[in-house]
């Protein structure tokens, strides 16, 4: 599977926004295999995750972007949902999409591939579930929400299936008027991080579909795995806050 060239431009150009030349080229590989490009996340505990203005309540064409920043809201990475005119109306938040997580210079640096799915417990065969790839098509790992009655267990799975992250949820996550916070459980250690949906406040009129999370990784991650806890985030903000 070979990149897809980019043709859409980015909807503002503020001055904290990246000057994106939206063409893709071969992203490099480390000795490991990794996109050298992700490698910036090797010294990141936690990112930020923010929806352009411009794409909030966005229309029947025009796709969600969003402004991923280090914990000194620096930006390190763009990403844009690509989906159907069609899916995205008659789905909803369920919607199958890919999500394509690019560098300032416009490269592809993974993707997030999601299927359209139930949305609903009432349907234990047809869970949420997103895969992470390589521009190139090779699969860097799963997200996959396992069946329970009353809230959701979400599993973050190497590209092997092995469990490695597990994402704790309450009975009832709240949209709005507070901040919703999810546990993520490193499996093997004691070590912890959490995904956390923002409440910008009543003043903010946008905030019912503003789409803002802090991801805080647990210390024991290696580069792989938090670009997977990055996909995970997506994935539980379209399952439980994504409105359009």
């Amino acid at each position: 599977m070979t990149s897809r060239p980019v043709t859409k431009q980015p909807r503002s150009k503020t001055a904290s926004s990246f000057e994106l030349t939206w063409v893709r080229s071969p992203v490099e590989r480390t000795k490991e295999g990794i996109p050298s490009e992700l490698m910036v996340l090797s010294d990141v505990n936690m990112v930020i995750i923010r929806q352009t203005i411009d794409t909030i309540g966005s229309g029947c064409n025009q796709d969600n972007e969003y402004r991923i920043m280090n914990d000194t809201k620096k930006q390190i990475f763009f990403a844009t949902e690509e989906t159907s005119c069609c899916c995205r109306c008659v789905c909803g938040p369920a919607r199958s999409f890919n999500m394509y997580l690019q560098n300032k210079s416009g490269q592809e640096i993974a993707r997030f591939v999601r299927p359209v799915r139930c949305d609903g417990c009432c349907c234990p065969c047809c869970m949420m579930r997103l895969m992470v790839q390589t521009p190139d098509g090779e699969v860097l790992g799963y997200v996959k929400q396992k069946w329970k009655i009353f809230g959701a267990k979400v599993i973050v799975e190497s590209a092997e299936g092995k469990p490695v992250l597990e994402i704790v949820t309450s009975c009832c996550p709240c949209r709005c008027f507070r901040d919703m916070e999810f546990k993520v459980i490193a499996l093997g250690t004691e070590n912890e991080g959490t995904i956390r949906k923002q409440w910008r406040g009543k003043k903010d009129t946008l905030n019912v579909d503003h789409e803002q999370f802090v991801i805080n990784f647990p210390s024991s991650l290696d580069v792989i795995e938090k670009t997977l806890l990055i996909g995970a985030g997506f994935l539980m903000d379209f399952m439980f806050f994504e409105m359009t």
